[in-house]
């Protein structure tokens, strides 16, 4: 017995094979059998002929922290087949923020929004509370973001972080990946992450090598000591170098001026690859 069946389903399963016709048992909240499942019974049955099915959508790079607290079903996303939400995105999101959090949401509420209420940000497990605690509609995985965490750790500080400053960072980089956060992000264009140097950004990631988890990066523009020349593609290749982290970059694009340059663009990449090290764009 099933709670819900749906029936005649044209299923694509996401493995890049050819969809084809089949019936779906979910039971419990979970896919229990696909096939043929017309002697099966359950309570309530969706026809789906001529439509199709597929796994739910990853979206892995959101700004949704304000959203799903604001608008827990996020019917936004769900009506797009988006079933998982990867936040914190660039260095941007709300945990840890205990001190400091409204004054820095509003420097960044074009991109997250205003929360309608207050909430606990303190740490990756009190904001999942959070979430839970509204009834959230989609998966949800955490990202440690730069600037809510270097703001925790010395407030607005516009020099790198050194010493009991960089010390305080780590320790709640730590507990934050210790409580399920899925990677580190920064920001590297967005302050307060944007005073950071490479130095401090290769401590972090040790402690996310640590977890296994990666770095994904928006990279660099804002520069306090403009270097010429500065490849910010590089300056990712060499934070990986020194940490063993694995690396993502975040936002990896052409220009008009560098159109049809697809062979010199991804060359950092290949080479970094050939090196040994984890690359994703």
């Amino acid at each position: 017995m099933f709670d819900i069946i749906i029936t005649n389903a044209n299923v694509y399963d996401g493995t890049g094979n050819k969809p084809y016709c089949a019936d779906i048992g979910i039971k419990d909240g979970k896919i229990a059998e696909i096939g043929a499942l017309k002697n099966s019974y359950s309570p309530e049955t969706i026809d789906a002929e001529g439509l199709c099915v597929f796994p739910g959508f990853i979206d892995s790079h959101t700004h949704s922290d304000i959203a799903l607290l604001n608008n827990p079903e996020r019917k936004e996303a769900l009506l797009q087949g988006i079933t998982t939400e990867v936040i914190s995105a660039c260095g941007i999101g709300c945990v840890p923020l205990s001190k400091n959090k409204n004054e820095y949401i509003k420097t960044v509420k074009a991109i997250m929004g205003e929360p309608k209420n207050d909430f606990n940000s303190s740490s990756v497990s009190s904001y999942m509370s959070e979430l839970e605690k509204n009834g959230i509609g989609v998966n949800t995985a955490v990202q440690l973001a730069h600037s809510p965490l270097r703001i925790e750790a010395n407030g607005f500080s516009d020099t790198p972080l050194k010493e009991k400053g960089l010390e305080k960072c780590l320790e709640l980089a730590d507990k934050a990946f210790s409580e399920g956060a899925c990677a580190f992000t920064t920001g590297l264009s967005y302050y307060p992450a944007a005073f950071s140097d490479t130095d401090e950004i290769v401590e972090i990631c040790k402690v996310a090598a640590k977890y296994d988890v990666p770095i994904c990066v928006h990279q660099r523009t804002a520069l306090r000591n403009p270097k010429n020349p500065f490849d910010p593609k590089e300056e990712v290749l060499d934070i990986a170098r020194k940490s063993g982290v694995r690396v993502h970059y975040s936002h990896y694009r052409t220009t008009p001026k560098t159109a049809g340059e697809l062979d010199k663009l991804l060359e950092p990449i290949e080479r970094g690859l050939s090196e040994g090290l984890r690359i994703t764009a």
